[in-house]
């Protein structure tokens, strides 16, 4: 029978196993997080930040939702307190400066309709008065904004001695920027602003200094198949797409993959004992993984295709679908650890898993080609 000492031992393994996937989930999706805002980055232009001027019809013209870069807050925010209205204008302000730039706009419900802010603050007129307050409300102070008065249409819905207010922010060159009321640092997530986790800061100060790159992965295709000892060694060509999200040119720069894990403890090294086959996954024709000079600009992103090799060992002659369930088997949960260096790190190792890019049903076609004999069909 089984000691006490030894369940004790079982669970303390399960434990430790189950905190490794929780920590390794959360990587990948911090990893997602900050290449989404990349490509938000680079892919937004300027469609609300940055315009000339604001009319109500472009109020009225925003979207019903608030997204990453779009806030507004009712008139109804102007009757509390001013140490209230500033602390609520530079917590939406941080998050913005902090991700990539947006709009906040001051005056219109979170329905959609128009209430508008007070026109004056004491002698002055709200907007030179939160011209006057805004640069001073983060820390560095917010350099890249401008403030608008907008300018009502002819039959104008903004009510009398009332103004609509629209924030510009720019994708502050000086982020990370913490509210200087309550000193926390802001980003938006999911069209709310939110304090920023610790390695998103990170990213941020890293941007001013060294080129920051993030690892995706854009398609899967399979290259080759041949038989391999009662299984099939397959070799499919993995395309990446490598985004510089940093202010600095990565001009050298490569991808290594570092190593690959299964959620069954020892999957890989029973199928090596089991076929006598010594490695697992690698990328062919390669000693050092990818190496490339092609410089990446701040802001843009390249794809670059390698090949992955890797055997798959099935039930020899049964059906086409004894294969699929093995390449399946193989890929479900299984989480590739790619390491991207540049010039001036050596980069952190980045986790992907590839199970939902995989083409089984085309790998499982060029196999019956490559080896009908193996299958019953």
């Amino acid at each position: 029978m089984p000691s006490a000492e030894d369940g004790s031992g079982n669970i303390q393994m399960n434990l430790l196993f189950l905190n490794r996937q929780r920590s390794r989930r959360r990587r990948v999706w911090q990893l997602r997080r900050v290449d989404e805002i990349a490509l938000r980055r680079q892919d937004r232009g300027d469609v609300l930040v940055k315009r000339e001027s604001w009319s109500e019809q472009d109020i009225l013209a925003l979207p019903a939702e608030e997204s990453d870069d779009f806030d507004r807050k009712g008139g109804r925010l102007f009757d509390e307190v001013e140490d209230k209205v500033l602390t609520t204008i530079a917590k939406a302000l941080s998050a913005f400066a902090n991700s990539g730039g947006g709009v906040l706009v001051l005056g219109v419900k979170d329905d959609g309709s128009i209430d508008g802010i007070p026109a004056m603050k004491g002698r002055a007129t709200i907007r030179d008065w939160l011209e006057q307050k805004v640069p001073h409300l983060l820390d560095y102070p917010l350099a890249d904004f401008r403030v608008h008065t907008v300018l009502r249409g002819e039959q104008s819905q903004i009510p009398i001695g009332r103004e609509i207010i629209v924030i510009d922010v720019g994708d502050s060159a000086a982020a990370p920027h913490q509210s200087a009321r309550d000193h926390l640092y802001y980003h938006r997530q999911g069209g709310r602003s939110v304090p920023a986790k610790h390695f998103y800061l990170d990213l941020l100060r890293q941007r001013l200094t060294h080129p920051v790159l993030t690892l995706g992965m854009h398609s899967i295709q399979t290259h080759t198949a041949q038989e391999l000892n009662g299984g099939i060694y397959f070799i499919v060509n993995l395309t990446f797409v490598v985004r510089n999200v940093g202010r600095i040119a990565a001009h050298e720069w490569a991808i290594s993959l570092r190593n690959a894990e299964h959620p069954t403890d020892g999957f890989f090294e029973r199928h090596r004992l089991m076929f006598e086959y010594e490695h697992e996954f690698q990328i062919p024709y390669s000693s050092g993984g990818i190496e490339l000079r092609q410089p990446i600009l701040p802001g843009r992103g390249l794809r670059q295709t390698r090949p992955l090799g890797f055997p798959v060992f099935f039930p020899v002659g049964g059906p086409v679908s004894n294969i699929t369930e093995a390449i399946e088997e193989r890929f479900n949960g299984t989480m590739f650890h790619f390491q991207l260096a540049t010039e001036f790190s050596a980069g952190e190792i980045s986790p992907l898993g590839l199970e939902h890019l995989i083409p089984v049903q085309e790998m499982a076609l060029m196999a019956v080609k490559t080896v009908p004999h193996y299958f019953s069909l």
